[in-house]
């Protein structure tokens, strides 16, 4: 792990043929002010980033459980080594891993001399899933929020938003500055904060509600998204265009797409595997020629003058949740936001609901409960606060009698003193889907 291989690579005296000759360009870009800047904040983007310990291992993990199975075949075969000494190997090659960070650091600085001390940048969004961040020459997801990363001091940091669609950049926290790109000096440790505020509207027409992207080979549908018309009034969808985040294949609405008011249209990408599913689905149509991402993927909606009517920019990872053995995941509320991942569930319904009201929403609507609730509830009823006592780690949802939801925490097992002064006087439920995935609805009364 100690091993200097950027004195190495700069060398004039390494040992090898043509001693000096071989390391003459590297050299000689080094010497210029702007590329050796670049060179070092280069270095730095990468050990903050791939170079992390733990993306490191993570590959070595994939790798090798992928020809473990083999190495006692290939032993047997040419009669040296054992899977122990190779996987003794592996831990050597973590341990490597895990001890080069800090070693390459030492290089860096021992190799500039204008280098001293370092400092930790850490960057977040005040909304989750509000943005990416171009960091120098990387760029951050919002599925690594908060994210900290040590630079040395003196050096040139640029930082960019780059908004979600859905959510508006205002500025940085605790500052006047409101560019969306910044530019400084790196002195000692410093914290971002990017502040935005939603353009959700929750009145928007016509609402993308469910998705189906990673069927199971039981109820192989092809992807299909539903759209619901959130009005009173019937909309003409005639010319309208939907498309995933590659923009390569559009689908154009046909002339005379009518969608009713409070109706769903589920558009599919394969008829005949949809109709050997959902026989029952009438108000579907097709074909989209592009499909759904198991990874996460764009999906927009635009009308016949191209104005962005909704977008949905689904992930795999939490609080999004799976599609996979649910067939699909359902909007939990129409005047929900729908591009963050908390306003949706996996469908109770095994095959999802394509074409008809959400199950979740039937669920709370019909108000059916569940026997053997890991919550406790109590006092209840209650006008002011209530105490729920999870005895599992999960979410909570809590919808009015109306089937709204009104609130949502993440919940590692703790009690939760909650209040409710201000919620409407009937009927409140509140479902708890556990961290494995079961479901659970239980009611209070809100005096």
């Amino acid at each position: 792990p100690s091993w200097n291989s950027l004195a190495w690579a700069t060398s004039t005296e390494d040992g090898r043929p043509m001693e000096g000759r071989r390391t003459a360009i590297i050299r000689a870009l080094l010497t210029n002010e702007s590329y050796r800047s670049f060179f070092i904040t280069r270095f730095c983007d990468l050990i903050n980033s791939e170079y992390l310990p733990e993306n490191m291992i993570r590959i070595l993990n994939d790798l090798s459980s992928n020809i473990k199975s083999e190495i006692s075949r290939h032993t047997e075969k040419w009669g040296r080594g054992c899977l122990e000494s190779w996987m003794n190997e592996l831990e050597v090659i973590k341990e490597y891993v895990s001890l080069r960070t800090e070693n390459v650091r030492h290089h860096i600085r021992s190799q500039f001399e204008s280098l001293d001390s370092m400092s930790t940048i850490s960057i977040d969004s005040s909304i989750p899933n509000a943005c990416n961040f171009e960091l120098n020459t990387i760029v951050l997801n919002d599925t690594s929020f908060p994210w900290a990363g040590i630079y040395f001091n003196g050096l040139p940091i640029t930082i960019s938003v780059i908004e979600n669609p859905g959510f508006k950049f205002i500025g940085w926290e605790n500052t006047n500055i409101t560019d969306a790109s910044i530019a400084f000096n790196l002195q000692n440790d410093t914290s971002l904060v990017a502040i935005f505020e939603s353009t959700f509207d929750p009145d928007v027409d016509i609402v993308i509600n469910e998705i189906s992207y990673a069927q199971s080979d039981a109820f192989d549908s092809g992807d299909w998204i539903e759209l619901f018309n959130n009005t009173n009034e019937a909309v003409d969808l005639s010319g309208w265009i939907l498309h995933d985040g590659s923009n390569n294949d559009p689908f154009v609405f046909p002339s005379s797409t009518v969608l009713d008011a409070s109706d769903y249209l589920v558009i599919v990408k394969d008829e005949v595997k949809f109709e050997s599913v959902y026989p029952n689905v009438n108000n579907l149509i097709g074909e989209i020629d592009f499909g759904l991402s198991k990874q996460g993927d764009l999906i927009e909606l635009f009308d016949n003058d191209l104005f962005l009517i909704d977008v949905v920019d689904y992930k795999t990872e939490s609080p999004w949740p799976s599609s996979e053995g649910a067939n699909s995941i359902s909007l939990m509320d129409p005047k929900l936001n729908n591009n963050i991942g908390e306003s949706w569930i996996s469908s109770l319904t095994l095959r999802g609901t394509p074409g008809i009201q959400n199950d979740i929403i039937n669920d709370i609507s019909n108000q059916t409960l569940f026997s053997q609730s890991p919550l406790t509830l109590f006092p209840n009823p209650s006008n002011n606060l209530i105490n729920i006592v999870p005895n599992a780690k999960g979410t909570i949802y809590i919808y009015n009698q109306i089937g709204l939801l009104v609130a949502s925490f993440n919940n590692d097992g703790s009690s939760l003193n909650l209040d409710i002064s201000k919620y409407q006087s009937g009927n409140h439920f509140v479902v708890f889907v556990t961290s494995e995935g079961l479901r659970y609805t239980s009611v209070f009364i809100k005096e």
